[in-house]
């Protein structure tokens, strides 16, 4: 009897608890507006027209990439391989990063940074994400920031690897048709040492061609340290207050192991575990610069509320623009009747521990609280006495 007492007592909880958190998640919570929303939404709107306009310059010059060909902005991927691809990548992640949410996220994390539009944010970038890039300069647009924007071109698979469709291209796509404000201040290749290193010829060609119809200067450092040098020398002539890493060139993150240990998101009090093997991220949080790191797509996506999968429709996603306020005294009295029902459920299995061979109806616990109905504990019901019902009418 103690054992069927039991399971259907913590049965009983159980229900009522599942019963109490579904009423509080239903019944009891509210969508609040974010502080800040308004500028959110105003990057995100900013980013999917810069989106669009990119559509509109691939379709023109007939360019097309591999992704889903339902995806929304499908035109922020690129292909499979091609001679300008330096590692593989997930098309999953570029078909997740192609949200223009994601700037409403960036606007976020630069305003809990405490950048506004006195403050100048560095940016290094590869052609890995263009889709977060573009987000990227929507935010700093909206918020009004100065930029030092350091950009390699080599990207990972489905990124913006296609011959006419480099990130130097989109990024002039966006200057001269999009009223983009920001263009990059120092260009290189990228891939092993920042300069190229193995990648075939034609990538690199197709890269070179791209800096010159786009009128910038390509820059080619002997080594790897060379090349973080010269962008920590741009960044600190700037003045930098924070740093937006996107995508992983060799010169942002260092050639080291403690390229994997950077976390995602924004980072203010981060400290490299080691000192050797360092890119301008750890050098720069080494100094106390702050930095939003954005490589992990699917743990970004999943930390600050951005939808899986290829997205169905331009809608927003709630979950960025809003938080959910649950009724504190609606959590609190559901917890107190959680444990008011465990606290009875062990005195009645303490009563049947104590009287293990008395009828039910002759233990002093039942007797004083309940009207029994036969000899078994099932069937007991609160008296009217003790201000509960005992089942009969009392018309």
């Amino acid at each position: 009897m103690k054992r069927a007492c039991l399971i259907y007592g913590l049965l009983t909880v159980l229900a009522v608890a599942i019963g109490l958190l579904t009423a509080v998640e239903v019944q009891w919570t509210e969508l609040v507006e974010r502080d800040g929303s308004q500028k959110m939404i105003q990057a995100s709107r900013l980013a999917r027209e810069w989106f669009l306009r990119v559509d509109e310059m691939k379709q023109a010059k007939g360019i097309a990439g591999e992704g889903d060909k339902h995806a929304v902005y499908q035109a922020m991927i690129g292909d499979d391989y091609t001679p300008m691809t330096t590692t593989l990548g997930s098309l999953e992640a570029k078909e997740i990063a192609a949200n223009p949410d994601f700037a409403a996220v960036l606007v976020r994390l630069l305003t809990e940074a405490g950048i506004d539009s006195t403050g100048t944010v560095g940016v290094t970038l590869s052609g890995s994400f263009p889709s977060l890039a573009v987000c990227a300069l929507a935010a700093m647009q909206t918020i009004g920031t100065d930029a030092v924007i350091l950009s390699s071109l080599g990207s990972s698979t489905f990124g913006a690897n296609q011959e006419y469709a480099t990130w130097l291209d989109m990024e002039h796509w966006l200057a001269v048709y999009g009223g983009c404000r920001y263009t990059s201040r120092l260009v290189t290749l990228g891939a092993e040492n920042d300069n190229g290193g193995g990648l075939i010829e034609e990538g690199i060609d197709w890269m070179q061609a791209a800096c010159e119809r786009n009128g910038v200067s390509l820059y080619v450092p002997e080594t790897l340290e060379e090349s973080i040098n010269t962008k920590m020398a741009i960044l600190d002539d700037a003045d930098v207050d924070l740093l937006i890493n996107i995508g992983g060139n060799q010169a942002s993150l260092g050639p080291g192991p403690q390229a994997l240990l950077i976390p995602n998101g924004l980072q203010t009090t981060y400290w490299p575990v080691v000192d050797s093997g360092l890119g301008i991220v750890n050098r720069l949080a080494q100094r106390q610069i702050p930095f939003i790191h954005l490589l992990g797509v699917k743990d970004l996506a999943s930390q600050y509320g951005i939808p899986f999968g290829t997205p169905a429709s331009s809608a927003p996603a709630v979950d960025v623009y809003m938080i959910r306020r649950v009724s504190i005294p609606a959590v609190v009295t559901s917890i107190g009747i959680i444990l008011l029902m465990l606290v009875i459920l062990h005195r009645v299995l303490h009563e049947l521990t104590v009287h293990p061979s008395e009828p039910i109806s002759e233990i002093p616990f039942f007797k004083k609280y309940c009207t029994i109905k036969g000899n078994n504990i099932m069937n007991y019901l609160p008296t009217k006495k003790h201000g509960f019902h005992d089942g009969r009418s009392n018309v």
